[in-house]
C-alpha cells in the first residue's frame, strides 16, 4: 500500500534529519575559535537561523495545505543540499551564516506538511505515528555528535562533516524524487479550497458531486446563458462559505471546506500547547546545543562532550519510547506537564551538583522530561483545527523554533559576559514557566492533573 510505503520513507527522512540538525552544536566552540568570533556572535548566527526556521514554517504549512507534499519534500531535499554543499566549499564567519540560512529554509518544509500527510492518511492513530516519527528523529541525533566526536579524536577537518551532509541531502533527493508518491487527499477550486479528506468518510455526495450533477440537469434544460452563469457564481459563493465539521467521531463527516488560513487556528488549546512547546523547546536546545560550551568551565575537552550531547539526544529517544506507552493511560496534554515537572527537577541538580558525571544522570532527566514536546504539542493543535492541520502543525513548530530563536543569543550572552556555569539556572527559570502553562492547558482542557 502506498500510504504505508510513503511512511517508511517519512521515516527515513526523520532520520536524516535527526542525524543533521544536531551536528553544528558540539561545533560551536570550533566556530568561535576558528572564525575569530565571540559565543555572542556565534548565538546571533543561530539566532538568525532559528528566526528564519520559524518563517519558513509559517510559510510551509500554508504552502502544504494548497500544493503537492512531494513537491514541498523534493525542494526541502535540495535547498538543504545546496546549503552544505557552500560550506563544504567555502569556510568562513560569512559562509557560515548563509549556510545556516540556507539549511534552515530547506529542512524546515518538512514537519508541517509531514504532520499533515500523516494526520490525512492515518487519522485512527496520528498521536502514536508523530511519536514514531520523532523516534527515528532522537534516534537518529545520537549519530550526528558521535561524528564530530571522531572527527576531532581523529584530528581531521570538519569539512569532511559538510561534504558528508550535502551527499545525503543529494541521495535523499534522488530517492524521493523515483519512489515517493502521494495520492493527494487535496483537490482545488479556483472559487476556494475543496478538500476531500480520506481520513473521514462522507456518507453523503461530496458539494462538487452535488455540482457536477446540477451541472448535467442544467445542460439538459433550455435557459438564458446568463441565468446559468449566475448559478455557477452561486455555486462558488456558497463553496467559498462551507466549513468542514469538526466533530472527529462522525463517521459520516464531509470534508470540504474552504481554506481560511490563520484565522481558524488560534483556539485557547492550540495557543496554550504552542506556548508550552516555545518555552520547552527552549530548554531543549539551550541543554543540548549550549552543552558542550558549558562543559568547556569544567576542562572537558569537545570530543568527550561531544558524546555527552550524543547521550542527551539518544534519552531523548528513551523518552519518546516511553511516551508512546504512556500514551494509552495520558493524554497529551498531561504527558507536557508531567514532562515539564521532570525536567525542572532535573536542571535544578544539573546546575548544582560539582560533579561532571553525575551532571549527565541529570541531563539525562532533562532529555526524557522535554523529548515528546514536538509530536504531543502537535497532536493537539492538528485535532484542534482538523480544516488546515499543516497550517496549525506549522504554526505549532514554528513556535517551538522560536524557543530556538530566544535561547540562542540568551544563552551565548550568558557565556560570553557571566560565568558559563550559570547557564543550566536560565534554563530552569524557563522549564518551570513552561510547566505552569502545561498546567494551565490540562486544566482548560478538564483533564485531571494527577493520576487518580
Amino acid at each position: 500500500m502506498q500510504q504505508r510505503y510513503n511512511l517508511r520513507l517519512l521515516y527515513i527522512a526523520y532520520s536524516m534529519l535527526g542525524f543533521t540538525v544536531p551536528i553544528f552544536d558540539p561545533l560551536y566552540p570550533y566556530f568561535s575559535t576558528t572564525f575569530g568570533v565571540g559565543f555572542d556572535k556565534i548565538g546571533l548566527v543561530f539566532f538568525g537561523g532559528s528566526l528564519i526556521a520559524i518563517i519558513s514554517n509559517i510559510i510551509a504549512g500554508r504552502v502544504c495545505d494548497r500544493y503537492p507534499f512531494r513537491r514541498i519534500l523534493l525542494f526541502s531535499f535540495l535547498v538543504t543540499f545546496f546549503g552544505f554543499s557552500y560550506f563544504a566549499v567555502c569556510q568562513s564567519f560569512f559562509s557560515l551564516i548563509i549556510t545556516v540560512i540556507i539549511v534552515n529554509i530547506g529542512y524546515n518544509f518538512v514537519w508541517p506538511g509531514s504532520y499533515s500527510a500523516v494526520f490525512m492518511d492515518f487519522s485512527e492513530n496520528y498521536s502514536e505515528i508523530y511519536v514514531n516519527l520523532d523516534k527515528f528523529y532522537y534516534f537518529s541525533t545520537l549519530f550526528g555528535p558521535l561524528l564530530v566526536s571522531l572527527l576531532f579524536y581523529l584530528k581531521l577537518s570538519p569539512r569532511i562533516l559538510f561534504v558528508f551532509l550535502a551527499a545525503v541531502f543529494g541521495v535523499m533527493f534522488v530517492v524521493f524524487y523515483f519512489t515517493f508518491r502521494k495520492e493527494e487527499k487535496r483537490k482545488y477550486m479556483k472559487a476556494g479550497l475543496n478538500i476531500e479528506t480520506s481520513g473521514f468518510i462522507s456518507g453523503h455526495e461530496s458539494y462538487r458531486a452535488r455540482n457536477m450533477a446540477a451541472d448535467e440537469r442544467n445542460r439538459n434544460t433550455i435557459k438564458n446563458i446568463n441565468d446559468i452563469e449566475h448559478d455557477e457564481a452561486m455555486n462558488k459563493s456558497d463553496c467559498k462559505e462551507k466549513i468542514i465539521n469538526t466533530d472527529l467521531n462522525n463517521d459520516g463527516l464531509e470534508c470540504t471546506y474552504a481554506y481560511k488560513g490563520f484565522r481558524t487556528i488560534f483556539k485557547k488549546a492550540t495557543v496554550l500547547s504552542a506556548v508550552t512547546l516555545t518555552l520547552f523547546a527552549c530548554v531543549m536546545v539551550g541543554s543540548s546545543a549550549w552543552l558542550t560550551t558549558y562543559f568547556t568551565s569544567f576542562d572537558v575537552p569537545i570530543f568527550l562532550s561531544s558524546i555527552f550531547v550524543s547521550i542527551y539526544w539518544f534519552f531523548t529517544f528513551v523518552g519518546l519510547q516511553l511516551i508512546s506507552k504512556m500514551l494509552k493511560y495520558f493524554s497529551e496534554a498531561r504527558l507536557l506537564f508531567y514532562g515539564g515537572l521532570l525536567s525542572s527537577i532535573g536542571l535544578v541538580f544539573y546546575g548544582t551538583v560539582p560533579n561532571i558525571y553525575v551532571k549527565i544522570i541529570f541531563i539525562i532527566m532533562v532529555a526524557i522530561g522535554v523529548s515528546g514536546i514536538y509530536p504531543l504539542a502537535a497532536a493537539i493543535s492538528v485535532r484542534e483545527n482538523p480544516q488546515a492541520s499543516a497550517t496549525a502543525s506549522g504554526f505549532t513548530v514554528a513556535m517551538g523554533i522560536a524557543g530556538s530563536l530566544i535561547i540562542q543569543p540568551l544563552m551565548g550572552f550568558v557565556a560570553e559576559y557571566f560565568d558559563k556555569r550559570n547557564t543550566p539556572f536560565v534554563l530552569l527559570f524557563i522549564s518551570i514557566i513552561g510547566t505552569f502553562i502545561a498546567f494551565l492547558m490540562v486544566k482548560h482542557l478538564k483533564e485531571p492533573v494527577f493520576p487518580g
